[in-house]
């Protein structure tokens, strides 16, 4: 943070690199103030990294700044960008003042969850398999990015009866919480209570669940990666077994079609954005049958 409010002189705008300039630079290109600048980096509207202690712009994304402050053709805001480039350096206030932005610029809560967080994170793991960001960076990103779904499932509380209960969790050795903790919100806001057992969960511990909580619709099973779909044909099986009646639901990166559920075993797979319709037309069938009986 600067200690001083005043306009920077031209000793101060000294170019630190032939491409990148600093937020004072940037402030007189810009003809703005440096703490207009600086408020810029930090809601994520214009690109910049930290050199040691300093913020440096390329003069590319300065450009690219200006261009999209002019346009007037209704081209709509790209806020996963946005919250990527606060993610990967782990400033959690403002990827969420980003998040907020998204909100308050009409983005849904579910949109907000898989087209501005997953969506970013998507940007975030191709820059790394290209070499741009680092595996450091990704880890980061993932950890202001869980602070932030946490926060997002505190904020948006769904309020009165639930319509019933769906258990989460991820098979031994599958070690991605995110992806669980981001579809409970979405299940949460639909209405539904969540039971989440977290990652690594032993298949007796799902099956304990299921015996513990009343009303359950449906378990979900979480797979990032095909390493763990073994294990996760484990628990459905487990399931199968012992519940034969309950619906098990497979989703993540590591199932990519109908295909590879089926081959695991699972009733449903999801694709993400299916998720609650799928829920809802189970719940919807489960009461139908339930008024017959």
């Amino acid at each position: 943070m600067p200690t001083s409010l005043t306009s920077p002189s031209a000793s101060e705008c000294t170019s630190t690199t032939n491409e990148a300039l600093n937020l004072k630079q940037v402030a007189r290109l810009l003809d703005v103030h440096y703490m207009t600048v600086y408020r810029y980096v930090r809601q994520g509207h214009l690109r910049a990294h930290k050199d040691g202690p300093v913020w440096l712009v390329q003069r590319e994304d300065v450009d690219a700044f200006t261009s999209s402050r002019t346009e007037s053709d209704g081209t709509s805001v790209d806020w996963a960008g946005r919250l990527a480039e606060r993610l990967i350096i782990g400033d959690e206030v403002g990827a969420w003042t980003v998040m907020s932005d998204a909100l308050n610029a009409g983005c849904d809560y579910n949109a907000a969850h898989l087209e501005v967080m997953v969506g970013a994170l998507s940007g975030v793991s191709s820059r790394v398999a290209t070499g741009e960001l680092t595996s450091v960076q990704e880890r980061m990103a993932v950890a202001a990015a869980s602070r932030l779904v946490a926060r997002l499932g505190g904020r948006f509380l769904h309020r009165g009866r639930k319509r019933a209960t769906v258990v989460l969790a991820a098979p031994p050795g599958e070690h991605h919480g995110l992806p669980l903790a981001l579809v409970a919100n979405l299940i949460r806001h639909a209405g539904y209570r969540v039971v989440e057992l977290g990652t690594d969960t032993p298949t007796h511990d799902v099956l304990q669940a299921v015996c513990l909580v009343d009303d359950v619709v449906a378990v979900g099973i979480s797979v990032t990666t095909i390493d763990s779909l073994e294990q996760a044909r484990h628990i459905i099986t487990a399931l199968r077994e012992d519940h034969p009646e309950l619906v098990v639901l497979i989703g993540g990166q590591g199932v990519r079609n109908a295909e590879v559920a089926e081959i695991a075993g699972a009733c449903h797979w999801s694709e993400g954005p299916d998720l609650i319709d799928q829920l809802n037309v189970l719940t919807a069938t489960r009461r139908v049958a339930d008024r017959r009986r």
